[in-house]
């Protein structure tokens, strides 16, 4: 995004020169097969090497910092080996997609960060489970004794060369349970069991894993990937990325942009899935889904918002003060009078105070939401 786009409305001029591009030749049939083996090699040879400098370096680490696992982390070691618990979007794939999103303060998550001693991310996965958890409710589903298995990235990159290409990501098993209704309990939950994860360093054991399977060539990764994803086999619930995007606005040919909503593929047996994007303030979130699976999606809407206020509410953070208080607009609308007198007007005018159709529709549990148009008709009558 900060390559693409520009941090001021005042778009710089591009430089006026043309561009001469040379195509290379189209090489040999020799040629390619011998580069391809080189390459295969090569690459080879360096996942190799990049598997062992992922163990020597958590082996240092270890050794640094003294860490050995503890009681906490034997806990979840047997929690992390048992198959993950199907839920109701948990099926086939078969599509077409759906997608819904939400916006929430990005300061209101920080001072619920502050104020119950957690992090950003912690929050966030906690909004996430006490929405889906709502979801599933909502279609008479059990919760109790159940968990709710997130697939968490994670950046391995550090702050060490940072200009160099390529991605350094691994991923976080994170179980949470989907029977806690207090949402500073749930929150503090997610605390302990995402400290945990990282004091075993569970991100590199993870990335270790994935460099091992990578020594195998290309063409067999992609056939083993095309079968697994068609296997009954469900690794994790649904996945929960959280990047954090720039905090000023940018602006595209002068233009700014407003809002930024983000996506994350659905495939396999994770047909709802959830990504979240931090831009100018703002936490975006993006539920991507399965027709099939999840046909009313866009209800993780309003959980999140309740699941959000729920939250808020219990940490203690109070709302930022609204600046001016909007004055409700009022409709006027003519009633005609059959039998009316001759001294009395032809026409009466009523004047009718209505609610945002946002509260309207919140409120409303079964059906579709109400039209402008209807809502008046029905006040008037």
């Amino acid at each position: 995004m900060n390559a693409v786009m520009d941090a001021s409305p005042v778009a710089p001029r591009l430089p006026k020169r043309k561009l001469r591009l040379r195509v290379p030749p189209p090489p040999d049939v020799l040629s390619s097969i011998t580069n391809g083996c080189i390459d295969s090699y090569s690459e080879l040879v360096k996942r190799i090497l990049d598997a062992l400098a992922d163990v020597s370096s958590m082996a240092e680490r270890a050794v640094a910092n003294g860490s050995s696992l503890g009681s906490g982390e034997f806990t979840l070691l047997p929690e992390l080996t048992v198959s993950t618990q199907r839920l109701r979007f948990n099926v086939l794939y078969r599509g077409p997609q759906k997608f819904a999103w939400a916006e929430v303060p990005l300061a209101e998550i920080k001072a619920i960060r502050h104020a119950c001693g957690t992090s950003v991310n912690d929050v966030i996965l906690a909004l996430v489970t006490s929405t889906i958890r709502r979801y599933l409710e909502l279609h008479g589903d059990r919760v109790k004794g159940r968990q709710l298995r997130i697939m968490v990235p994670v950046n391995l990159r550090g702050t060490d060369g940072p200009g160099s290409l390529g991605n350094r990501i691994s991923l976080v098993p994170v179980s949470i349970p989907l029977d806690i209704r207090n949402p500073r309990k749930l929150l503090a939950v997610v605390h302990k069991r995402t400290e945990l994860l990282k004091r075993a360093h569970t991100a590199e054991l993870v990335s270790l894993a994935g460099g091992l399977l990578g020594m195998f060539p290309n063409s067999a990764q992609a056939l083993a990937g095309h079968i697994i994803s068609r296997l009954p086999f469900t690794p994790f619930n649904m996945v929960c990325t959280n990047v954090p995007g720039p905090q000023s606005p940018l602006y595209l040919l002068g233009h700014k942009m407003l809002h930024c909503y983000p996506y994350v593929p659905v495939g396999g047996e994770m047909a709802l899935n959830c990504a979240i994007l931090t831009y100018n303030g703002t936490a975006y979130f993006g539920f991507s889904g399965c027709s099939h699976a999840a046909p009313d999606l866009r209800r993780l809407e309003t959980f999140l918002q309740l699941s959000f206020t729920e939250l808020r509410e219990g940490a203690g953070v109070k709302p930022p003060p609204k600046q001016e208080k909007k004055k409700a607009k009022r409709v006027r609308a003519k009633v005609k009078v059959a039998s009316a007198p001759a001294t009395e007007p032809e026409s009466v005018h009523v004047s009718i105070p209505l609610r945002p159709l946002a509260s309207v529709e919140s409120t409303t549990t079964a059906g579709p939401p109400l039209k402008e148009e209807t809502l008046l008709t029905q006040m008037i009558a």
